[in-house]
């Protein structure tokens, strides 16, 4: 008998560990992961601070560095590679990742965004291509390092 409830209760805590972990992460976990790859990407692309902190307004002026700091954080969350949007990893990683809150308006808007560089070649100008097109479907969901 000491066996069945010790089995039920293994069952119970390994549900709820399961549950808590398919739920995503919360945003402050979000907002901790963009930061590392914030730092990461502005360093890299050599992006002015001024021009990042502005993509989450819809800002995005035609710089060279802003562009390619974009690039690289959408290839950090596996939304870009070879220099062309993946709109199926990208709607993966927010099934994954995002909290239920903003999932399916952050879905909506890849799935609205999925052609939004067909014909761009420049690997930087497609990821502003779709940033951009991504804020302007939804700005309230647009999450971005």
């Amino acid at each position: 008998m000491n066996r069945v409830l010790l089995a039920s209760l293994c069952l119970v805590i390994l549900a709820s560990v399961l549950r808590s972990t398919l739920a995503g992460m919360s945003m402050d976990q979000i907002r901790q992961a963009m930061k590392m790859m914030r730092n990461s990407c502005q360093n890299k692309a050599k992006a002015s601070p001024e021009l990042v902190d502005g993509i989450q307004q819809g800002q995005f002026p035609d710089d060279r560095n802003l562009k390619c700091y974009i690039k690289c954080a959408m290839g950090m969350m596996q939304s870009m590679k070879g220099g062309k949007l993946k709109p199926e990893a990208a709607i993966q990683q927010a099934k994954m990742m995002l909290p239920d809150e903003v999932k399916g308006r952050v879905i909506a808007a890849l799935e609205t965004c999925r052609n939004a560089a067909d014909g761009i070649t420049d690997a930087c100008d497609v990821a502003m291509a779709g940033a951009k097109c991504i804020y302007d479907t939804d700005p309230e969901a647009f999450i971005f390092p």
